[in-house]
């Protein structure tokens, strides 16, 4: 069972849309274009205490939680490739456990 919770940042002044997964293992991770470069944005965070609202990307960009079925069509709109392949390696993962 899919136990990740999902954060969408629409966008803001300079900042692209961005989607976050908060992963059972406490990584809030986003990958992103920065300046036409890709990067990685991957912090430790405890998954059950976290709250969209006190979180803020680069301190101006707010993010809500969304259900997977949002996460899914927002990766499909913006994000699909990170996304599908960051989901699929969890499950491997899961799968070894």
């Amino acid at each position: 069972m899919n136990k990740n919770r999902y954060f969408y940042a629409a966008p803001y002044l300079a900042h692209q849309a961005k989607l976050f997964v908060l992963s059972t293992d406490n990584h809030l991770y986003c990958e992103y274009n920065h300046e036409n470069d890709p990067a990685i944005y991957s912090v430790q965070v405890d998954q059950e205490t976290f709250v969209a609202a006190d979180f803020k990307w680069a301190d101006e960009q707010a993010v809500i939680e969304v259900d997977y079925a949002s996460a899914v069509a927002t990766a499909q709109q913006y994000q699909q490739h990170w996304f599908d392949n960051y989901l699929a390696q969890q499950l491997r993962y899961e799968e070894c456990e």
